[in-house]
This record gives structure tokens, sequence and C-alpha cells, in this order.
């Protein structure tokens, strides 16, 4: 548009973005580190969307920063000639979002024994190995006016206590396989996710919180799908979990998933169909006001909420990861946790 620090000069589809300085930009937000024109005569935006590629790409010097995996964090890490910078992202941590209004997940028991039934803390530490913190709330803690710290430790992990759920609600028989049945059927979820776009290893995650809740007789399907069956399914509401992350720098976001009228139907993302008129009254007392600390009350009460009601099982926080050349400097980040490239000069050492 040639009104930010950068203009665009060239684009190649599936290949490159390539950019030039803006001479005349005078207008950095008063909070940004670097003020003025760009130090960088040009920036070149590489399309790399393979992980292996892209960490590649960065070790062997062909680019001076990239985007990188979780996988790749230790590895950047140990390398002397590359540097590690992360933030967590803020806004709608990655969750499984429960359907509320749709088989099983209907009766509030069985939401609440899917929740006790995951070792979120161990999984996370797990796989992640660290460069990952496990999420409490549906908002991660960086999201401004919004997160209150007394939500961690609201989900437990509590096998026996979802056992007696699941029996209460009347799914205490079983099958030849182990998985709960009431009158004649499984207790199956259906879990739609596109094979191509899973990132983070969530896979891996995903195959992992199957198996913990099969140990208490949960039957969790992940249906890989193609795109257009996908998007077909959220509008119809054709799931009973849901995997969604949202990074934003406003608490807002929580809107987008509990808003009554925020349907996927209606181009919302509330996918565990939450109803609820006192849910509704706080999100828009925390949108009508301007305090900080006022928001966060409001805000704060819609997550204990989200989690209290177990329409959500919060697993973990985004972070932006980018290694970057020591040969570059001046990588900063904005509030969303998006790196910006106005003030990263080169040295020749």
């Amino acid at each position: 548009m040639g009104t930010g620090p950068f203009r665009s000069v060239r684009y190649v589809k599936n290949d490159r973005a390539e950019f030039a300085r803006n001479d005349d930009y005078a207008w950095s937000p008063a909070g940004a580190k670097h003020q003025g024109p760009p130090l960088l005569d040009k920036l070149v935006v590489r399309f790399l969307p393979e992980d292996s590629v892209r960490s590649g790409a960065l070790t062997s010097g062909q680019v001076d920063a990239a985007a990188l995996p979780v996988t790749s964090a230790k590895a950047v890490q140990r390398d002397s000639s590359l540097r590690l910078t992360q933030r967590q992202a803020p806004g709608a941590s990655y969750s499984l979002y429960l359907k509320t209004d749709r088989g099983p997940l209907r009766d509030e028991r069985v939401r609440r024994a899917f929740q006790q039934s995951v070792d979120v803390g161990a999984l996370i530490k797990s796989i992640y190995r660290g460069e990952y913190e496990r999420a409490w709330s549906p908002l991660g803690p960086t999201t401004p006016a919004a997160y209150d710290d007394a939500i961690e430790g609201a989900i437990s992990h509590d096998p026996a206590a979802a056992a007696k759920l699941l029996d209460e609600a009347g799914w205490s028989k079983k099958d030849a396989q182990g998985y709960r049945v009431k009158d004649g059927e499984r207790l199956s979820l259906h879990w739609p996710f596109i094979g191509a776009l899973v990132r983070d290893q969530r896979d891996v995650l995903g195959e992992a919180v199957q198996a913990e809740l099969k140990k208490n007789g949960i039957d969790l399907v992940r249906d890989p799908v193609e795109t257009g069956a996908y998007f077909e399914r959220y509008g119809k509401g054709d799931y009973d979990v849901w995997d969604n992350a949202w990074v934003r720098a406003d608490p807002a976001i929580l809107a987008g998933f509990y808003l009554s009228t925020n349907l996927p139907s209606a181009g919302g993302q509330n996918v565990s169909r939450t109803r609820d008129k006192q849910v509704d009254a706080w999100l828009r007392a925390g949108a009508a006001e301007s305090r900080p600390a006022e928001r966060e009350k409001s805000y704060a009460k819609v997550e204990r909420w989200a989690v209290d009601h177990a329409t959500v099982l919060p697993l973990y926080v985004p972070v932006t990861t980018v290694g970057v050349s020591r040969k570059a400097d001046g990588l900063t980040f904005d509030a969303n946790a998006w790196p910006q490239f106005a003030g990263v000069w080169k040295t020749t050492r």
C-alpha cells in the first residue's frame, strides 16, 4: 500500500515477495524502538512451507531469519552462528473446544470427565520439551487486560474422578474394546482436521490426547478431511471436538469464541455453541470498557466460566519462534508477537 516502512517491489507466487525501503516513512508508532525509514535497503520474504526446508535455509546461511518449528529450537540454540528469539503469542491459546449441544457432550459431567482424563501438563512437557507452556485458560497469559492467573490449576488430571462422572452420567458399561457404552451406543466423539495444515506437532499431541481419553473409555475419533468438507462440517456443526488458536493482542477475541451470536454458521468461532446470557453480558461489558483493570474483571469471568463449565480444554500457549543469523540485529516484535523488520540491520562479522 505504500504506507508502511517498506514498499512492495515484486511478488512471485509460491516463491517470494520483495520489498524496498520506503524513504518517506516517518510515522512509526510512538512505542517502536526504531523511528523513521528502515535501516535495510531491501527485504525479501521467501515462502518455504516445509519446516525442514526453512530450518535448513537458516542453518546454511541462505536466509538471515526464519520462522521455525518448535522441533528446531534446540538445534538453533546450539549453533553459535544463530540466535533464537521467542515471544508468547497473546489471544486464544491452542485449545480443544467441546460442543455443548450435541451427543454425549451435552452432559456437563461428560465434558468435565473429558477434561480430567487428559494429563495436559505431562503431554506438553513431553512433546514440546519446555519450549511451550501449558495453557490453563482459553486466553494466553500475555493477552493484555485479560488474564487472571488464579485460573491456573482449575483443571486437574484426575482419572478416578473422571470415571466417577462418566458412571454418574450413565456411561458405566464397557464394550469389548474397553470403550464406554450407554443404551448400546459407544461414547464416541468426532474431531475433524485438515492433515496438510497440521503444525507444531499438533498431530502428535492429538494422538496423545486420544490415548489419554481411551484409558477412561472415551473414543476420540480424529477425522482427516479435505478443506471443503472441513468447513462444511464447521458450518453445520457436524463435530464434537474442534481445535483452534487465534493470535490477537486484545481479550475481545473471546467474544468470537463465546458470544452466543457468533456461531460458525454466522461466520463466528463459537464452536462450543455456548449460549449463556451471563457470558454475553460479561463479553459486552468488557468490549464497552476502556479501563484495563475493569476489562480484565469481565474477561476473567468468561475465562473461568468456560473452564468450569467444561466447554474447553486448554492445551498450550502458542509461541512465535524465529531463528536469526548473528549477522542480523534489531529484530523486534509487535503486540501480536509478529516480527518487525524496520529496525533490523546487518553486519559483516
